[in-house]
Formats: structure tokens, sequence, C-alpha cells
């Protein structure tokens, strides 16, 4: 029998867990300790809210940690260390935990710490891989299983399954698919794990990408990309930071951009100039033009554009980014 710890925190890590749950259960394993990040507000700033696997994790009836920190010489992290030191785990699944685990944690499992990262390694290795593979255009990521070492997502990898990205996929459509297919591959994996028959294949040292954490920036549009840049843009920033730009210094949120073909004599327009504002909302870019669909204002709704319009005026000519 095998004790497990799950290091997990958002919606992503959520399968994982649920198919872990099954596989201790079908077969007399242990989930010892589900390990997350502390509660706290929603992006609007109004309610706590405990983390996705927490709220799992609480109706599998699961001993639950939520540490400040795993850094040394702090006080969670101390107490931390040595809860998982005398917890006598076996191995440990990561998924999205959102913290790096520190190195003196890697050897205490048995069989180490195996992560499931949303990318087809070595491209995309970091914080926000499904939002850099949309960011990039990238026609297929993927989900690896790999051993987690101390330098960032650079393990052997014992399995990846690749995925194609499909155009109307955006970071949410994207995410649910690749956390189930995580969660399937990591169910395959398990048992060959434990039994050590599962080979594992060191990392190419060519094609290595980082995928920088996402922050609230990151959200704003840049008009002087190209209108497939800035559909890429605004697949990959759902829902959270969001795709947003100003006009007259006013936040808008826009959503559901596509390319939108347009004559030539629309060039010269500078980049942020809007064209068309009725049934949808057309703007001009470095190279072509984009058509967003919704909108929302900061606190309202969000609406078509049609419908968005009837209660805020942006016209022919006005140009957004400012």
């Amino acid at each position: 029998m095998a004790n497990f710890a799950f290091f997990g925190t958002p919606e992503f890590a959520v399968p994982a867990l649920q198919g872990l749950q099954q596989f201790c259960l079908n077969n007399e394993h242990t989930i010892a300790m589900v390990v997350c990040q502390p509660d706290k507000p929603s992006h609007r700033g109004k309610k706590i809210h405990a983390p996705a696997v927490k709220e799992v994790a609480v109706k599998y009836d699961l001993p639950i940690y939520q540490p400040a920190s795993l850094k040394k010489d702090s006080q969670s992290g101390e107490e931390f260390y040595e809860e998982f030191q005398k917890s006598h785990i076996d191995m440990a699944i990561i998924v999205a935990y959102g913290r790096i685990i520190p190195t003196r944690f890697l050897s205490i499992p048995t069989f180490g710490f195996i992560n499931i990262h949303g990318s087809l390694l070595p491209r995309w290795r970091g914080a926000s891989p499904i939002q850099h593979a949309l960011l990039a255009g990238d026609e297929e990521t993927g989900v690896s299983i790999m051993a987690l070492v101390p330098l960032l997502d650079a393990g052997d990898v014992y399995r990846m399954v690749s995925i194609p990205i499909q155009a109307s996929d955006d970071a949410v459509t994207l995410s649910k698919k690749m956390a189930e297919v995580g969660k399937e591959t990591l169910l395959q994996c398990l048992p060959l794990l434990l039994a050590k028959a599962l080979p594992k294949i060191p990392q190419a040292s060519e094609g290595v990408t980082y995928a920088s954490l996402l922050v609230k920036k990151s959200g704003e549009i840049n008009w002087h990309l190209k209108n497939r840049e800035i559909v890429n843009h605004s697949r990959a920033m759902q829902p959270w930071p969001g795709s947003y730009t100003f006009h007259k210094g006013v936040v808008l949120r826009l959503f559901n951009a596509t390319v939108l073909d347009v004559a030539d004599s629309k060039s010269q327009l500078a980049p942020g100039t809007v064209t068309e504002a009725g049934s949808h909302l057309s703007v001009q870019t470095s190279h072509g033009v984009v058509a967003f669909h919704e909108a929302q204002l900061e606190g309202k709704k969000r609406l078509q554009i049609k419908e968005f319009l009837n209660g805020y005026s942006i016209k022919v000519g006005d140009i957004l980014g400012l």
C-alpha cells in the first residue's frame, strides 16, 4: 500500500486529484495529504475563496495543508517540512501547485515527485504553458508526466501525449481538455511508476522555451501587433487577466476576437483606430483589422457589441489604447 501526497491548487488540478482518489480506493492506497495554496480573495477582491482543489479534498474528507510558504526558515515552511517528513510519503503528485518545491523536499518520497505539466516539453517550461502556446499560435500542445527536479520543469519525462489546438480553443476550453488528458495519462502511468517499470527520457536540450507567469498587465492589448497575434492574445487571456484596452481612459474588456479582411485603403490608419462600431467592433492593427464580438465595462455585464454600444458610445475613428 502506497502513501500519496497531492500538491495542486486550481481547477486544472481537480481531475488529477479525482483520478488519484479513485485509483487509491481501487488499489488500497492512501492520499495522506492534499497540499494547496491558502484561501484568498477572488479577482474582484470581495469574498475569500478556497482553491478548487481544497473544495474537492473536503468532499473526500482528505487531510488538507495550506502552508503560506515552503521556504526554509519560514515558520510555515519549517512546520510543513516536519509534517511532510513524518508522513511517510511514497509518491508526491504535483499539478499546477503554483509554488516552487524546495530541493530539500524532493528526496523525501520514495518514488519522488511526479509532475503533470501542460506542454510538450521542453517547449513551454514554466508557469503559464497553456496560455503561451495559444499566444504563440501553436497548432498542438500536450501533457507531460515528468520527474520533478530543482531546475524548472527540466526533469526527465515518463510520458507525453499531444493534443491539437483547435481554432475555437481559448485558455478555458484548452485547459479543460488538457486536465482530463493529464488525469488519464497519470492513471496509466501510476501502476508502472510504483512497479519501477516505466522508463524516463531526458528532455532535449534544443527547443527549450519558457512560459512566464501572467500578470494583470499581460492582458492589455498591443494594437501594434498583427491582427492574428491579437486574436491569439484574446484566446490566451481568458478567463484571467482578460483581454483589455482603454477608450478615453475607460477600461474596456473585449472578447471573441476574429481576423477581419479589409480593403487596402484602411491599412494607413493608426493601430488602435476603430474602423467599425455596429454588429461588431473592428479595430486597425499593425497588419490588418481585428473584430471583437463582445465587450464589458469594469463591474458591468459582458454584452454583445451591438447591445454594448446601446449604452456606451464608441465611434469610427476613435483610437483605443489611450
